[in-house]
């Protein structure tokens, strides 16, 4: 039961992955749990780093292009969830609307649902275990950036400070550390050298137990309606990790508002 409240606790940071990793079945095995091993930083002695607007042009290219993603006005995803160290598995089902309002719905079997809505002003959490509450503002900043339904195409706009740090392993691979702040919230992104993607994003939960630590890990990207996304996202914290996996995506589709109404359980 430890393992669950805290996935209700880091729940709210792990929204924009979910809303954002779009349809796939992915073969991958599934990563381990455990937090994330400390990253080995190359020595920047003799290396130039490119800047971070640079990086992220790259990354939005790579996945392709700023037009492509607004080809899109809404999203209706359904996929699995798994806790592997509790060994508890469950459904997943997001809504998201433009320009940013979001809903993600999580079901886990013996326990029951758990809720993230955002009606573009207003965000609220509900679960099984701490009931139904609105967000305070710290967590509202957060949620705000989290549920821009462009976001990915719109970092420069959304992070007005950018900064990159270093070149850092992440999974074997060199990636650029780019810093991305926007007011008091602060996030480190972690774009592939080679392919230009985005595959880790560092944070800190802001939940009700506290401040928490997370790295979320993107991979198996794929290409959908003209954009490569990533198709599994890893959530890592002290207490253990989740795997999201989408196993069908809808787009342009009609979504009622209620979807995006305070939660009433």
């Amino acid at each position: 039961m430890k393992n669950i409240k805290n996935f209700t606790a880091v729940f709210a940071l792990i929204l924009f992955a979910a809303v954002n990793a779009d349809a796939q079945q992915t073969t991958a095995p599934a990563k381990s749990s455990t937090p994330a091993p400390k990253i080995e930083t190359k020595a920047q002695t003799t290396v130039t780093l490119p800047k971070a607007d640079e990086i992220i042009d790259k990354f939005i290219a790579a996945t392709g292009g700023e037009a492509a993603y607004k080809k899109a006005n809404n999203y209706h995803i359904k996929g699995t969830m798994e806790i592997p160290a509790a060994g508890v598995k469950g459904t997943y089902e997001s809504f998201q609307k433009a320009p940013n309002k979001s809903a993600v719905f999580i079901k886990i079997p013996g326990l029951g649902e758990m809720m993230e809505i955002f009606d573009g002003s207003k965000a609220w959490a509900s679960d099984p275990i701490q009931g139904t509450r609105e967000k305070n503002a710290e967590e509202l900043a957060q949620t705000k950036l989290d549920s821009d339904f462009y976001r990915f195409a719109r970092l420069k706009e959304l992070f007005p400070k950018r900064e990159t740090k270093s070149i850092e392993k992440i999974e074997g691979s060199d990636a650029y550390a780019v810093v991305m702040t926007a007011g008091d919230v602060s996030q480190t992104y972690y774009f592939d050298q080679k392919t230009n993607l985005l595959v880790r994003v560092d944070q800190i939960a802001v939940t009700p137990e506290g401040k928490i630590p997370v790295q979320t890990y993107l991979s198996d990207y794929r290409k959908f309606e003209g954009v490569l996304m990533p198709y599994t996202m890893r959530v890592d914290t002290a207490s253990g990790g989740f795997t999201f996996k989408t196993e069908e995506i809808k787009s342009n589709v009609a979504i009622d508002d209620a979807k995006f109404a305070k939660p009433t359980k």
